[in-house]
C-alpha cells in the first residue's frame, strides 16, 4: 500500500509537471499562429482597402470633374455669349484684357461651385478627421484670398496708363 501511495504521488507529480508543460507549449503554439495569421489579414485587409480606396476615388474624380465640366463649359457659355460684344475703340492688348477678364470671371463662378461641391460631397467623409478637415479649410480659404488679391491687382494695372 505505502509503494501503490507513493507510485500514486509520483504519477500526480509527473502528470501535473507535464500538464503545465503542456499548457505553457499550447499557449505559445496559439500566440504564434495567432500572431502570425493576424499579421497577414491585417496586411491583405490593408492592402484591399486601398485599392479599393483608389478605385473608388477614381471613379468619384471621373463622375465628380465630368459633372463641374458640364457646369463650367455651360457657364463659361453663357458668359462669353453674353458678355462679348463688338468694342468700337481700340486699345493695345484689348482682346488679350476682355480674354483675361472672362477667365477670371469664369474661374471664379467654377471655383465657387467645385468648392460649393466638394464642400457637400466630403464634409461627412472628413467628419472623423478633423485635422485634415480644418487643414483643408485653411487651404481653401488661403486660395480664395490669394485669387481675390490677384484680381484685384490685375484690375489695378490694367487701368493703369
Amino acid at each position: 500500500q505505502r509503494i501503490c501511495r507513493s507510485l500514486r504521488e509520483e504519477l500526480i507529480s509527473e502528470l501535473s509537471f507535464w500538464l503545465f508543460i503542456g499548457l505553457i507549449a499550447v499557449l505559445i503554439y496559439g500566440l504564434l499562429i495567432g500572431l502570425t495569421y493576424g499579421l497577414a489579414y491585417g496586411l491583405i485587409g490593408i492592402i484591399i482597402g486601398i485599392i479599393i480606396g483608389l478605385i473608388i476615388g477614381l471613379i468619384l474624380g471621373i463622375i465628380i470633374g465630368l459633372i463641374l465640366g458640364v457646369i463650367s463649359w455651360l457657364i463659361g457659355g453663357l458668359i462669353s455669349g453674353l458678355t462679348s460684344d463688338i468694342q468700337t475703340r481700340f486699345q493695345p492688348n484689348q482682346g488679350i484684357k476682355n480674354s483675361f477678364i472672362n477667365a477670371i470671371i469664369f474661374g471664379a463662378i467654377v471655383s465657387v461651385i467645385a468648392l460649393l461641391v466638394f464642400a457637400v460631397l466630403f464634409n461627412s467623409f472628413l467628419e472623423p478627421l478633423p485635422l485634415i478637415k480644418e487643414r483643408l479649410t485653411v487651404f481653401w480659404v488661403r486660395l480664395f484670398f490669394i485669387f481675390v488679391n490677384f484680381v484685384q491687382l490685375f484690375f489695378e494695372v490694367a487701368e493703369m496708363p
